[in-house]
Order: C-alpha cells, then sequence, then structure tokens
C-alpha cells in the first residue's frame, strides 16, 4: 500500500485536507462555478489550506517562545538586582522549563509543517492531473470525490 492511499498516517489529513479546500473553493464569493481554474491554482488553493491546517502548532509555538522570553528577562531581572538565592534558583527554573517547552512546540510545529509539505503532494497525486478546462465546481467535485474514494478512506481494505 502506497503512503497517499489507505495510510493511517496520511488518510486522515488528507481527507481533511481535501474536503477543507472544496469548502473554499464554494465559498469563494469571487468566482463563478464555471470559472476555469489552472494547475497551479490547485496547488496554491492546497497549500493555504494546508497553512491554514497548520495554523494553530505554529501560533502555540509563538505563544511559547513568548513565555520563554518573558522568563529569561525575569531572570536577567532577579540576576542584575541580586535577588536571594532560593528567589534566583526558582526563577532559574522557570526559564529553563520555559526554554524547554519552546523547543519542544517548535520542533512540533516544523514536523506540522513538513507535514503538511508531505500532505499536499499527496493530494496533487491522489487528484491526479486535471484537464486545463477544469472548472471551479468540477474541481470542487473532483476533491469531494477524492476525499471519500474507498481507496483513500480505506475502505477497499
Amino acid at each position: 500500500m502506497d503512503r497517499t492511499h489507505g495510510h493511517p498516517a496520511t488518510t486522515a489529513p488528507l481527507a481533511a485536507l481535501l474536503t477543507t479546500a472544496a469548502a473554499v473553493i464554494d465559498a469563494n464569493p469571487h468566482m463563478k462555478p464555471n470559472d476555469v481554474v489552472g494547475p497551479r491554482f490547485v496547488e496554491g488553493l492546497l497549500t493555504l489550506t494546508a497553512r491554514r491546517l497548520a495554523a494553530p502548532a505554529r501560533e502555540q509555538a509563538r505563544t511559547a517562545d513568548r513565555a520563554a522570553r518573558a522568563a529569561a528577562i525575569a531572570l536577567h531581572a532577579h540576576r542584575r538586582d541580586g535577588t536571594h538565592p532560593d528567589t534566583l534558583r526558582a526563577a532559574t527554573d522557570r526559564a529553563d522549563a520555559a526554554a524547554r517547552t519552546a523547543t519542544a512546540f517548535a520542533q512540533q510545529a516544523a514536523a506540522v509543517e513538513r507535514a503538511a509539505a508531505s500532505t499536499v503532494a499527496a493530494a496533487l497525486t491522489a487528484l491526479g492531473p486535471l484537464p486545463t478546462d477544469t472548472t471551479r465546481a468540477q474541481l470542487s467535485a473532483a476533491m469531494r470525490r477524492t476525499a471519500t474514494a474507498p481507496a483513500l478512506t480505506g475502505a477497499a481494505r
């Protein structure tokens, strides 16, 4: 079984990406259903949709990074002011913990970004080549059909 059709690690994100992208197409008030879309539009739409789905992980990493910076600034202030050793030790522990948390969230966000990129590639492969005269409505239907295909959902196993 190849990675894009039925593999448990990719089928749920792939189906979610395709159905979300189809919903974005349908919700676009600036395009008519019979407007023709090109292959770069499909790739761009899938990429932007994947980035939107990965946004919570990026925001969590940014929040953890801000907390780590704040803890480091507080630690610096304690050192500068000659704070009691116990308080300084506690501030050091908080800063270290915040830095470890920020690192873990940054690594998680990077993994989510890599997974999103591979999911976009898998979605393009699953959709296959589209005719040059594909309309917006046809693309949306193809994405929904691909997202629910037995080979993708695992029903053919």
